[in-house]
């Protein structure tokens, strides 16, 4: 009988410290999850949007394009990331621009907008506000 309750004893001991753990990996399991249903909805959103969407790199490189944008511009995802906004912008445009960029990169504003032209690939210029 000694022994069975040393045993049991023995399971309780080992056991009990891994309840915290076990309770922080189902935390981290619901949060991934949580993380990645999140991901999954601003995909869809970017995606689907009737009006174009571009993130823009610090160094001003265009990341992601939503399809949108690209039949906005005239140019293929591809085509959108090898390229940067000051390619699309209008030179006056991306001049009165550069320093809102710069101070929203150097964390003195924290958004800004603007009234600016852009090249389409064929040539043509859009407005955007």
């Amino acid at each position: 009988m000694a022994k069975v309750e040393s045993m049991q004893l023995f399971w309780i001991l080992l056991a009990v410290p891994l309840m915290p753990l076990a309770a922080m990996i189902q935390q981290h399991k619901f949060a991934s999850r949580a993380l990645a249903e999140s991901e999954n909805r601003f995909r869809q959103l970017f995606e689907q949007a009737s009006v174009g969407v571009a993130l823009e790199s610090l160094a001003g490189k265009l990341e992601i394009v939503n399809p949108a944008f690209c039949a906005m511009f005239g140019y293929t995802e591809a085509e959108l990331h090898q390229m940067s906004c000051a390619q699309l912008s209008h030179p006056e445009d991306f001049a009165a621009e550069a320093p809102l960029f710069n101070e929203l990169c150097g964390g003195k504003r924290s958004s800004y907008q603007i009234d600016k032209r852009f090249f389409r690939k064929d040539g043509t210029l859009v407005w955007d506000a």
